[in-house]
């Protein structure tokens, strides 16, 4: 049993769900929320989440931008759920915006190579680093180009040796 007036244990119970491969929708209906399946995919699309960056990102993301490196973002998702975090995280001031890449957008899902591809026609020439929290997707596009790749599955560690 769920207690839906419990935000966290309603995340939670979602979030099993989802990694158990079920639908959350069509078991969220089993409980007669007040919501058709129309319904919750709309708001779940739409809503503006309440998130940050991890400890020590912000001030990687500044130490780049004020070194003049070009910052640009390859996302995999629905455009306006990528876009919404993208805005709750703050990284429009970082990010260019002609190399914010999303795969409902592009066409392009990660580990796809044309996505790198397009960045680094914008930018011939370049060096790249591929940063990425998902250490696999990261190596697996990297490795197809003379690209670094690194891991931010802890950004305060690289931020202090910034």
């Amino acid at each position: 049993e769920i207690d839906f007036k419990e935000e966290d244990a309603v995340y939670h119970w979602m979030l099993t769900n989802y990694r158990q491969g079920k639908n959350v929708f069509d078991e969220l209906l089993r409980y007669r929320v007040p919501f058709s399946q129309k319904e919750l995919l709309r708001i779940y699309r739409e809503h503006q989440p309440s998130i940050a960056l991890s400890d020590g990102a912000m001030e990687v993301l500044e130490y780049l931008k004020k070194e003049g490196h070009a910052i640009g973002l390859i996302t995999d998702g629905r455009s306006s759920i990528q876009r919404n975090k993208m805005e709750a995280l703050g990284l429009g001031k970082y990010v260019e915006p002609e190399l914010v890449l999303v795969s409902e957008e592009t066409g392009f899902s990660k580990p796809s190579l044309e996505s790198y591809w397009y960045v680094m026609q914008q930018y011939p020439g370049a060096s790249y680093v591929y940063v990425g929290t998902c250490c696999g997707t990261a190596f697996a596009s990297s490795v197809a180009f003379t690209v670094s790749y690194l891991c931010m599955s802890e950004p305060s560690r690289f931020a202090a040796s910034l």
